[in-house]
């Protein structure tokens, strides 16, 4: 995330991210905006908008704030295609003193600018600093590529164990091809760790998880292999390991009492699986915090996610 420009005057204010490359659109999934402070509301509501730039140089608004606006990160997710792709993106705001935000955060992947399913690449070969063109050109076919469409679950226990049903397609045009097309061996790794592939069908994966230690920083990922048709495309889609909130384990044997404050780091997945919380004075969270269907009611003073999930 670069800024391009930034002004601030009477009438008008904008801050503008880098245009993509060429032939490339930005697919976002999410925004986020920092404030520290619940003063000065008013400059941002209906005033700071997200906009997007059309490949023929309009912009046109993706997300207004409104008067839900609060102290502390506000995010607005969008599902996969539900925005055309940009070229560039902006935060645009119509007072004075409406550009004044905190951070600002906006995920997402610069794709190529294209409707049909098949990119040609010539590969290059360099051998003494001499570079070149191999005869046969790469093609890249999406109705070739396997894609990860559902997964039965998206947490499990560190201590592995848990069964895990994948399901996918191939291509767009070719859902329902057999795997048997393929040599049909799968391999499926969560945060590099084995999940034991015990079955495959058309369409569908079935592995156990392993058990998963805690790395601090780690991140969440998904790789799904299947011979003869490469890796799957999991668009996004990760498992996470969770520690359980009632698991003393999960706090040295010591769980958190009325006043404690709880930090939750980078790389660990924390489920509040318990009726109801002790009441905290802070619950810092750079990893994820979820909440299962038994949490009714989690009580701290200040929350602070810090680039993590909540």
């Amino acid at each position: 995330m670069k800024t391009v420009n930034y002004e601030d005057n009477s009438d008008e204010c904008f801050f503008e991210f880098q245009e993509s490359k060429t032939g490339h659109v930005y697919d976002i999934d999410e925004v986020g905006l920092y404030f520290s402070t619940n003063k000065g509301r008013a400059a941002y509501i209906n005033n700071l908008a997200f906009e997007g730039q059309t490949a023929a140089g309009d912009w046109e608004n993706i997300w207004t704030i409104d008067s839900g606006l609060h102290k502390g990160w506000n995010r607005k997710q969008f599902l996969p295609a539900e925005l055309p792709g940009y070229t560039s993106f902006r935060f645009r705001g119509s007072e004075k003193g409406a550009c004044a935000v905190g951070e600002v955060e906006v995920k997402g992947k610069e794709v190529m600018d294209q409707e049909f399913s098949d990119t040609i690449c010539t590969p290059k070969v360099t051998v003494a600093n001499v570079t070149r063109d191999l005869s046969e050109p790469i093609v890249y076919s999406s109705d070739s590529t396997p894609v990860l469409t559902a997964m039965s679950k998206s947490w499990g226990t560190v201590l592995g164990g848990d069964e895990l049903e994948l399901d996918y397609v191939i291509g767009t045009s070719s859902a329902g091809r057999m795997l048997d097309e393929a040599d049909g061996t799968a391999t499926v790794l969560i945060d590099d760790r084995t999940c034991t592939v015990t079955e495959t069908a058309t369409g569908k994966i079935t592995c156990v998880t392993s058990d998963k230690p805690f790395v601090a920083g780690d991140e969440s990922r998904l790789d799904i292999r299947i011979q003869g048709l490469g890796s799957v495309a999991t668009r996004g889609q990760v498992f996470r390991y969770v520690q359980r909130w009632s698991d003393t384990q999960s706090w040295g044997g010591l769980p958190p009492m009325e006043g404690d404050a709880v930090h939750v780091p980078k790389g660990m997945h924390l489920l509040v699986d318990v009726d109801e919380t002790p009441h905290l004075s802070l619950v810092s969270v750079e990893g994820s915090l979820i909440f299962d269907e038994t949490a009714r009611a989690f009580n701290s003073d200040i929350i602070f996610v810090k680039n993590g999930l909540m």
